[in-house]
């Protein structure tokens, strides 16, 4: 009994930090945060934790950082706590299912620095009430129903340094983005200090682009899957003075586009080069279970899994599980084999590790070293039940189901 609580102990980084990210907590295990009167940074993430919850911290008094990045049960209520909370200084509520009336309950709290609202409910009219947060440096709200109108709030923030305004949110209302033009530039214009700019999956193009090149302290700017910035866009990309740092996958920058970028901005860190020489799939790693192909498209032809990645492996791989072999890799024949127990390796080739993993019931899998991904396969083998993103270095995955849970793990190799 005594081994089974160590699993709820939060991992404390500091005296006054607690970390609870990803854990299957409750309610009533935030008690344990609550008799700590000096803790300054709280981290909830990942949790299902609730509104009742939340509220059992109200009366702290040294908070500096709450994150709730994905704690889908949160809403406005909860957040109430931070009107007595004199000393936030960072908010992470991604996910969360914040309104407009959050914001106006952190309006005038200067004390704020950074905030994370993305993905959330927040409207323009919310936005309206960030003009009176006179500190805010890093600010993001992609994935919100918002219009270009809205962005013209960020006018009336011009000492931000970091602003991301990507990301699609599908709600029962539709599609919900940040409907980011050109024309939503020109308040983005104005920021002076911006340092670091996300733009990724937006419908800018390269006249948007022209009116950055005044930014003399821009120096990272995403644009992956902005799918309208092209050729034409290297000029004001070159001509942007402290950039630094550009992500150009997914877009219609051409293989000739990056070597003009290069040869114009020689220090400049460019991600997402086409590769063009690739013309047809080629096999990279494979075995009785598994085919690792490098392709020049994202498409899947032929029976196999084909892995929709989070995160970006060199150019473009597709993991394949092959016909014959359907059968031996399915989810509920893949039991663990190996001498602890716990797994199993089925592929470690040049590009990709593939491996078996069986997580107890009520414990932790086993945490990885590389980018990953894990895939739990439904009853056809061939088909994806559900890819569970996991980031270099993450905690373990934890399996809160009463049993057993089987995942393929790809890890891809640096």
């Amino acid at each position: 009994m005594k081994r089974a609580l160590l699993f709820f102990v939060p991992a404390f980084l500091l005296a006054a930090d607690v970390n609870y990210r990803g854990a299957f907590v409750t309610d009533a295990d935030l008690d344990r945060i609550a008799a700590m009167a000096d803790v300054e940074r709280i981290d909830l993430s990942l949790t299902r934790v609730t509104d009742l919850g939340l509220l059992r911290l109200k009366h702290l008094r040294h908070v500096r950082e709450l994150n709730l990045f994905f704690a889908e049960w949160i809403t406005d209520e909860g957040l109430a706590v931070l009107k007595d909370w004199p000393k936030i200084e960072r908010l992470n509520l991604r996910g969360t299912k914040v309104t407009d009336n959050t914001l106006s309950l952190l309006a005038g709290k200067d004390s704020i620095v950074a905030l994370d609202i993305g993905f959330a409910e927040v409207t323009d009219s919310g936005l309206q009430h960030l003009t009176r947060l006179k500190n805010l440096r890093e600010l993001a709200f992609g994935g919100n129903k918002m219009t270009d109108v809205g962005m013209q709030v960020l006018r009336s923030l011009p000492n931000l340094t970091d602003l991301d305004i990507a990301g699609r949110q599908r709600t029962d209302s539709g599609l919900w983005s940040v409907a980011v033009t050109d024309f939503a530039l020109d308040p983005v214009a104005t920021l002076s200090h911006l340092e670091s700019l996300n733009l990724s999956g937006t419908q800018i193009t390269a006249q948007g682009l022209a009116k950055l090149v005044p930014l003399r302290k821009l120096a990272k700017l995403n644009l992956y899957g902005a799918k309208r910035i092209g050729d034409d866009a290297i000029p004001h990309l070159a001509s942007t003075p402290a950039l630094r740092w550009v992500d150009l996958a997914d877009t219609a920058v051409t293989a000739n586009g990056f070597d003009l970028l290069q040869q114009r901005a020689p220090a400049l860190t460019v991600l997402g080069r086409p590769e063009a020489s690739i013309t047809e799939p080629q096999v990279v790693s494979e075995n009785a279970y598994f085919r690792v192909i490098r392709a020049p498209g994202a498409s899947s032809e032929g029976a196999g899994v084909f892995v929709p990645l989070a995160i970006q492996p060199p150019q473009h791989i597709r993991v394949e599980l092959k016909q014959a072999a359907s059968e031996k890799i399915r989810y509920n024949d893949a039991s663990p084999t190996a001498a602890d127990g716990f797994s199993r390796v089925v592929l470690d080739g040049p590009v990709v590790r593939i491996t078996r993993i069986a997580c107890e019931s009520r414990r932790p899998c086993p945490a990885n070293q590389l980018a990953a991904v894990d895939i739990r396969l439904n009853g056809e083998a061939r088909q994806i039940g559900e890819t569970l993103f996991l980031a270099p270095g993450a905690s373990a995955r934890y399996n809160e189901a009463p049993q057993p849970l089987e995942l393929t793990r790809i890890e891809w190799k640096k």
